[in-house]
């Protein structure tokens, strides 16, 4: 018996047999898929976002470097701390 079972919970899949039993059920199993879809795309849209700032941030290092700044910028970071 797996753990869902054991507490009552069940799986967010169903076969069609069941799903013809159950409409509701089936219902909440296509809307739970359909939700899901939907953070994927937003998890894919974070993920590109965060490859683009750092493709930045490293632009930003490399022009420091040769500038001869430090790394890190405390009061910037204070103030998007502060901004966001």
């Amino acid at each position: 018996m797996s753990d869902n079972e054991q507490s009552g919970w069940r799986d967010s899949t169903i076969g069609a047999a069941e799903a013809r039993e159950h409409p509701e059920t089936a219902e909440a199993v296509q809307a739970i898929e359909r939700l899901r879809g939907s953070i994927d795309n937003v998890d894919t849209a974070i993920v590109m976002l965060l490859a683009e700032r750092f493709k930045y941030t490293a632009q930003i290092g490399q022009w420091k470097a040769r500038a001869g700044f430090a790394p890190a910028d405390n009061e910037r970071e204070h103030r998007q701390i502060a901004r966001l």
